[in-house]
This record gives C-alpha cells, structure tokens and sequence, in this order.
C-alpha cells in the first residue's frame, strides 16, 4: 500500500474511535497542565521560589497564631528574591472570626501579595460559609492585614488550621529582619466578639547567619514619658531570664548609665515581652537593649521618647462595605486612657472595644439599618475627641437603588470565590473538553454509517 492509498484510506470505525480516544486524551493533558499554571499564578501554588511548610498544629499549644516557617533563611539570596510564609491557628475554644496584621522593615523586605490557604476562605474555616476580604497591603506603612468572619450564628469548633499564606519579595539584605504578627491587630474573635487570648509568634528572616536573643520591636512607637509601653522579641533561652535596658543618648553602646526598664523569663519558644513606664528622661533618640542572661547575647533597637500626644485617628477598618449583621473592626491610636465608645450614625452600638499603651480597637456588628453610605464615629472618653469612618451597607431595610456603583454583595463576592477555585475551574474545562470530545465521536459515527 502507498502513502497515498494510506492518506485516501477511508479508516474503520475501530480506528477512528482510537484516533479520537487519543484526541481526547491529549485535549485533557494540555487542558490540565494550562489550568494548573494559571492556577499557581492565581493562588501562589508552585510558582513561588522558597520554602516548604514544616510547621504543625502540634508545634504551637492552643491558643496560638504562628507563622510557619519561624525561620527564613535569605543568606545566600538576592534582591528580588521571593518566598513565601504562612500563617496557622491552633484554638481550643470555638471561635467566630480572625485577623492578622503583618509588619516587616521595608528597607528590606516588601509583600507581594497574599490569599487564603482554602479555596476562596481559608483552611482553618473550610467547612464554613465565610465572609472574606482582599488583603490590605501598605509598601509605605510595611504591614499587611487579613481577616475571615463567619456568617449569623455559625461557630468553628476548637481545633487547628492554616488562615493565609503571604509571598514576599527581598529588597537588600541585612544581617536580621522580622516579620511582626505580635500586636493588638492579630486577634480571634469567639461568636460573642470577645478577644480570645492567645499566644502570637513571630518569624525571623536572618539576612547572614544570626543566632540568639533578638528584638522586634517597641510599643507604642514613639514611646511617650510615663506612659507604658513593651518591648518584646525573641531567641532567647528557654526559662531563661531577659532584661531590657534603655541606653543613654550620647552612649548608644550597651554600658555607661543604662536604665533597667523591666526583666522576665523566656518562654519554651524562645519569645520574650517585657512591659515598663517610660523613665522621666530628656527627650530625644535613645536605644533599648534585651539581653539573654544565660548566654550575655544581646540585640537592640531604636526608639524616640516624646511628650508629644499621638492625634486620635483610625488606622484600619476591617472593610469598607459590609451587609446587616456582618462584624466589622476599627483601629486606631491616640486614645489617652484607652477608655472609647464606638456609634453608628450618632448612636452607640455594643461594642468590645479595647486599648493598649494608646492602641484601640472595637468590634461591633452592623445593626439593621439602609443600604448606603454610613458613618461610624469613635469617641475618646478623656479627651472627648472623634475620628470618623465611612461604611458602605450592601444590604438593608431598603432595596438596592439602580445604578450606584462600587458595590459588592455577599453574593458577588460568593460568584468570585466561585470563579476562582481551582476544582471549580478543572471540573468547567474537563467538562468542555469532555463535551467537545462526545460531539466530535457523535460526528465521526455519523459520516461512518453514510
């Protein structure tokens, strides 16, 4: 036989049918591998250089919220180097909701981007309707927050889980830098949005080899005379002793006339936090050195002492559009004795509201209300001064008015978890190549029988 006879050849049906079962099967090949890179480009699968999570939820005692790994190495890498930690939660208590915030030293690192560990919410909520946010990422300010809530009156039970992942970029190196999750924005909340206590770890990123105690940093910074305030940390020997001193301010070296701001004992992991009134000193620069009494190794840190008043202001809300019912967080500074009220449209909402060395916050509910713009107003008791936020209600007594963009309901947001889960997506593009594939063997059976 020829080649051209083989070209001409009208095939059998047993051989058509192989052909187009080959066909098939090389259709869902290329449809598979297309699907698990965009999916890597989407959720950070794969396509992130760096390391592999070692961490579990037996690493961490309940109640903790960690990040894994507790340590980066970068010393032998470069700017623009990227990898990518994550962050777990282990509760023995049911809980309704969480939040991180992140910081780290823009000088040498920057977040990329960040999701959650699930498909569309996180691995530690997975089994629950959530109501999910983008995470928030400010270059200048070096944080990133995220959080996840419930929905109505759903409870997660006590147990352990991952609640995002975060890629980060190496801007230069330095011999140490922190990624920060110690502070009054890393919380968990139970259904009644009390803060339930817990222990949070940071990560060290050591540019060269570093090995110790080491310090994250002060707050509230800058620190304010007589007022109280932390320095916190850690390397340190477990059970050992750690004292923080304040350094003069012609002496910045560990010696000469340091005052002693405080001591305490080192957890089993290493961290360390120790709270001290800020001495009556001159204002100015100064330093504060932690030192590890069981191997004389110390680190330190710069910080200001003022008298100077922080303003009331709001960092950070949660969301800006939230519907009836949803928890909603604002966060901010300035309050003098920690004592606010938080209102919704002029009337005070139930609230747990918190503050810490001038660092408040409050949680609060969404009460039955209109669809549209809103103003939550948070009023510091002592000084009797306010800080306004806007909030958008998606939902209300009222029907959405046509045509008033910028606007997001809990069903769109539940449309684009759909659009971006990876089974989703693998389930839609198997099922078009399956129908293609059934189409194509229904045509080739057809043209046979003629």
């Amino acid at each position: 036989m020829s080649c051209g006879d083989l070209i001409m050849r009208r095939p059998n049906g047993r051989e058509g049918f192989v052909s187009i079962l080959v066909l098939f099967s090389f259709l869902i090949l290329v449809s598979s591998a297309l699907l698990v890179n965009t999916c890597s480009d989407v959720y950070g699968l794969g396509s992130l250089q760096g390391l592999s999570s070692k961490a579990t939820a037996l690493s961490h005692q309940a109640n903790a919220v960690w990040i894994d790994p507790a340590e980066v190495d970068i010393s032998s890498a470069s700017a623009g180097y990227r990898f990518n930690v994550s962050l777990w939660a282990n509760f023995s208590v049911p809980s309704f909701a969480w939040q991180v915030r992140l910081y780290y030293d823009t000088a040498y690192l920057r977040v990329v981007r960040a999701n959650y560990t699930g498909t569309g919410k996180s691995q530690f909520f997975a089994s629950h309707d959530t109501f999910g946010v983008n995470a928030s990422i400010n270059i200048e300010k070096g944080s990133m927050m995220y959080g996840e809530t419930l929905i109505g009156s759903d409870i997660q039970a006590a147990g352990s889980g991952s609640l995002c992942w975060v890629e980060l970029e190496v801007v230069s190196l330095t011999s140490k830098t922190q990624l920060d999750i110690n502070n009054e924005d890393t919380f968990v909340l139970d259904h009644d949005l009390n803060f339930i206590p817990c222990a949070k770890s940071s990560a060290l990123v050591p540019g060269t080899s570093w090995t110790g105690i080491y310090v994250i940093g002060v707050a509230p910074s800058p620190v304010l005379v007589n007022m109280s305030a932390r320095v916190y940390g850690g390397g340190a020997t477990a059970g050992a002793s750690v004292v923080a001193l304040l350094s003069g301010k012609v002496d910045q070296s560990l010696g000469g006339d340091n005052l002693t701001l405080g001591s305490t004992i080192a957890a089993a992991s290493g961290d360390w936090e120790i709270s001290f009134a800020t001495p009556n000193v001159s204002l100015g620069n100064y330093s504060v050195y932690a030192i590890d009494n069981q191997t004389s190794l110390s680190d330190m840190t710069a910080v200001q002492v003022t008298l100077e008043q922080v303003p009331l202001e709001v960092d950070s809300v949660t969301q800006s559009s939230a519907q009836l019912g949803t928890v909603v967080t604002i966060r901010g500074r300035g309050a003098i004795e920690g004592a606010i009220r938080i209102y919704f449209d002029d009337v005070e909402v139930p609230n747990n509201s918190t503050s810490i060395d001038g660092s408040w916050s409050g949680s609060f509910s969404v009460p039955n209300t209109s669809f549209g713009y809103h103003v939550i107003k948070v009023r510091d008791m002592s000084s009797q001064k306010t800080v306004t936020a806007p909030l958008f209600v998606t939902s209300g007594v009222q029907d959405k008015p046509d045509g008033i963009p910028g606007t997001q309901s809990v069903l769109s947001v539940s449309m684009i978890n759909f659009a971006m889960s990876p089974v989703l997506l693998y389930l839609l593009a198997a099922a078009v190549v399956l129908g293609v594939g059934v189409l194509t063997v229904l045509i080739f059976l057809s043209r046979i029988r003629k």
